[in-house]
């Protein structure tokens, strides 16, 4: 018999409940925790077990590019992900955010459960793969679309917050909840195949895997299933029947068989999938989840693998390289990963920092590693002014901050490395006193005391602004002027070539007077395959750089630093990538120079030379507001678009073959 619990010691648990006790902050996170879980407790335990859904139920992230079958993309106003649904008043029924109306037409459970086609009634009949407006290609998949977010913003939730309503009360209805949901997942978790039941696989990506979601983020949905099985442990831990309650799915049901289910079926099943890569985020996530599932199966021989797994595997994957050759295989000099977005390559700093806490309690001491310090402080080099991280590939946007670590990264990093960058930081961000407390894994530590963190903050480097050169990563940072007038520019050259990058060699951003004077559009709506990512968000055009011959640029190239010069009145950078477009460019090169001393207000001057090509097109955005005309009168175009009557919106006129029917996917990812 394991120990009741794991993941949360005795102190730790002591620490919960003293803040709980003794801050409204604290209260007020288990309040909202507590009344989360009291929505399903209030229901039957064979309303919440038949509420999980089978694993023959198709999940969907997205339900269609093109928005809603009625108001199209004007959907999309609403957010990426606008459908309303309430699973306890109105199951399987999709709610248009624009207009009102339902979807699909026809009631889902009952075809589900008889499969009589005479139930697929209505405009909109959906039998879980998707209803085709005729003469489109891809399908509306409405049901999908409800599996995937009853998943991901109810059941997982559900079970979490009543596992953790259970931690924090000590009261046995709420594990017993959580029990019965984590058994009946159990029940379906081996045939997960999000391959053949999705429609992500269906119809762009055949050989994408996962298990009830996407392999990314199948890695968060697998691990809270762990701690919550963690969390509620001891309640299973006594011998005998589960319930006496007849009427319940689990009567007759032995708690050690219940047990059994759960960890051979979920938590042994979610082991195999990470080694067999069908549960694979980030760097950190899919490791993070392994030795959550280790430290709660506490199986020797199944640790000591997931260890050596972590630190030493060399199957050829970036995202699964061992730590121990990671860090010199994958992690720039300035501490940032390969991978060109910021928010992708300093999120293997908030993962590691998991990954590094589970190995800690394994007796392995990874922040030992000095590298490891420049990966959380590789969020403060990034940033320009302290107020701007540049939004590279996929990520920021127009209107975007700073990407800052979390008070709980920076905590653990003067925990670990005891530097006063932390403390600064932790002071700069107010996450002292009651503060500290932002959400329930705060919990589980003391709060930080003011006082004590401004004496050891004291001397701390400013990291996060002034002029500077990650020569590693490729971003020269320009700053001069002070106050409201203090300049800043950031010029990606970029010699990093991994994931998440754009078309976008020499780009720029301009920053001023507390804005993005000149911003990037950063990430685009959205991340998989809608061709207008390709077309245009990712593509050359739309960055602040030079777009040769109409055509885009190559993702994976070179940049080089030619010069990088500092002065009280004229900073300079001067970087260059010929192979920007292989094969037609001599010159590929810009040279900035921001002109003005700190007492000064400053002005940026951009020279950008290209030899080679028929055509030159400069591009820059102006920054985000409100849109006016004065002196012309717009008139509403009732058929087509400027392109053409017979041309609709969004099409690619300039590259038709690209809306062939046959075309899709990733055939847009093309060089024009």
């Amino acid at each position: 018999m394991k120990k009741t619990r794991s993941l949360t010691s005795d102190a730790e648990l002591r620490q919960i409940r003293e803040n709980i006790a003794e801050y409204p902050k604290a209260k007020a996170i288990a309040d909202k925790i507590i009344k989360a879980a009291d929505e399903w407790v209030a229901r039957s335990d064979r309303y919440v077990w038949e509420m999980i859904p089978p694993s023959d139920i198709p999940r969907a992230f997205n339900s269609s590019f093109d928005g809603c079958p009625v108001h199209g993309r004007e959907y999309f106003k609403h957010g990426n992900y606008s459908w309303k649904m309430d699973p306890f008043n109105n199951p399987w029924k999709l709610v248009c955010p624009v207009g009102g109306e339902e979807y699909p037409s026809n009631d889902f459970m009952a075809y589900y459960k008889t499969k009589d086609p005479k139930l697929l009634t209505g405009d909109y009949p959906d039998d879980g793969w998707g209803w085709r407006k005729p003469g489109d290609k891809y399908k509306h998949w409405f049901v999908a679309y409800y599996c995937h977010w009853l998943w991901m913003n109810y059941i997982s939730p559900g079970i979490e917050n009543l596992s953790i309503a259970y931690q924090i009360t000590g009261d046995e209805k709420y594990a017993r909840k959580a029990i019965v949901m984590l058994d009946r997942v159990a029940d379906f978790y081996p045939s997960m195949d999000h391959n053949k039941q999705s429609r992500y696989a269906q119809e762009f990506a055949p050989s994408y895997q996962g298990k009830i979601v996407n392999l990314i983020w199948e890695t968060g949905m697998a691990s809270r299933f762990t701690a919550s099985y963690d969390n509620v442990f001891d309640a299973l831990a006594k011998d005998g029947p589960f319930t006496d309650d007849k009427e319940s799915p689990l009567a007759g049901r032995a708690n050690a068989d219940i047990r059994r289910s759960i960890e051979d079926n979920l938590l042994r099943v979610a082991v195999k999938g990470v080694y067999d890569h069908k549960i694979k985020g980030n760097y950190g996530m899919h490791q993070g989840t392994l030795l959550t599932l280790a430290a709660v199966l506490q199986d020797d021989e199944l640790t000591k693998k997931a260890i050596d797994y972590v630190l030493n595997n060399s199957d050829g994957y970036a995202a699964t390289e061992g730590f121990n050759y990671a860090l010199d295989n994958l992690v720039l000099r300035e501490g940032v990963s390969h991978e060109s977005a910021p928010g992708y390559c300093l999120g293997w700093s908030t993962h590691l920092s998991g990954v590094g806490q589970h190995l800690d309690d394994l007796g392995v001491d990874i922040f030992a590693n000095p590298k490891l310090k420049l990966m959380f402080t590789a969020f403060l080099r990034l940033q320009v002014m302290g107020r701007f991280t540049p939004a590279i590939g996929d990520s920021g946007s127009i209107a975007s901050g700073a990407s800052r670590m979390s008070p709980a990264l920076a905590r653990l990093g003067l925990q670990k490395f005891n530097d006063p960058v932390f403390a600064r930081e932790l002071l700069d961000r107010g996450a002292y006193g009651e503060n500290t407390l932002a959400r329930y894994g705060d919990l589980k530590h003391p709060v930080l005391d003011k006082a004590e963190l401004e004496k050891m903050a004291k001397g701390a480097p400013d990291l996060a602004s002034g002029s500077k050169n990650l020569g590693g990563y490729g971003l020269g940072i320009l700053e001069a002027g002070e106050d409201d007038c203090r300049i800043g520019v950031a010029c990606y050259y970029g010699p990093t070539v991994g994931g998440h990058a754009h078309a976008d060699r020499l780009f720029f951003e301009l920053y001023g007077f507390g804005k993005k004077l000149i911003p990037d559009l950063g990430y685009p709506q959205f991340a998989a395959e809608d061709k207008g990512r390709t077309a245009w968000e990712s593509n050359t055009l739309s960055h602040c750089t030079v777009t040769v011959d109409a055509s885009r640029a190559s993702e994976r190239v070179t940049g080089r630093l030619n010069q990088f010069s500092i002065n009280p009145d004229v900073k300079l950078l001067d970087v260059s990538a010929p192979d920007t477009y292989p094969g037609v460019l001599a010159e590929y090169r810009r040279v900035m120079l921001l002109i003005g001393g700190e007492t000064e207000s400053p002005y940026v001057v951009d020279v950008f030379e290209v030899k080679g090509g028929r055509s030159h097109d400069y591009s820059l955005h102006g920054f985000d507001g409100e849109f006016s005309t004065e002196g012309i009168e717009l008139i509403s175009q009732e058929k087509g678009t400027l392109a053409g009557e017979e041309v609709p919106l969004a099409y690619l006129c300039d590259d038709p073959d690209l809306e062939r029917e046959d075309k899709g996917g990733r055939t847009f990812c093309r060089n024009k």
